[in-house]
């Protein structure tokens, strides 16, 4: 969509003789923001950085501090929740050419989430970014 104000889409759809909730619609659909984003998923927004099953703000600290303690920057990393026999596990995908999982490491200190750091998230398109 360039960049233009919903009222002069409104007039741009008026001219062509929409009119009602049908030209509402239209415009609203539009001008809408996507429903993605970086931030924390909710009912209304899928996150594209969290992944799987739904994260909580106490666990998004946790995530945090993990990475932050592995020397693990956010950039180029997504986190993906996942329950096994009733556990979390969050997996830290940090995107690379090279492929690889490392050990799943229990963070006691914060009430034993566990967590895991697996590369090559991405792994196709940035091979073909490299190629070119």
């Amino acid at each position: 969509m360039p960049d233009l104000r919903k009222e002069s889409l409104e007039k741009i759809v008026g001219c062509v003789g929409m009119t009602g909730s049908a030209a509402e619609n239209l415009v609203e659909g539009m001008t809408a923001v996507p429903p993605q984003n970086t931030g924390y998923p909710s009912d209304l927004v899928v996150s594209s950085y969290y992944l799987g099953d739904r994260i909580t703000r106490t666990e998004i600290k946790e995530v945090q501090l993990y990475m932050q303690e592995q020397g693990v920057e956010p950039e180029n990393t997504r986190v993906r929740k996942t329950i096994h026999n009733g556990n979390a596990i969050f997996d830290i995908l940090q995107a690379s050419t090279q492929t690889g999982s490392g050990k799943l490491t229990t963070a006691t200190q914060l009430g034993g989430p566990r967590f895991r750091r697996m590369k090559g998230d991405h792994q196709d398109e940035i091979s073909t970014i490299s190629a070119q």
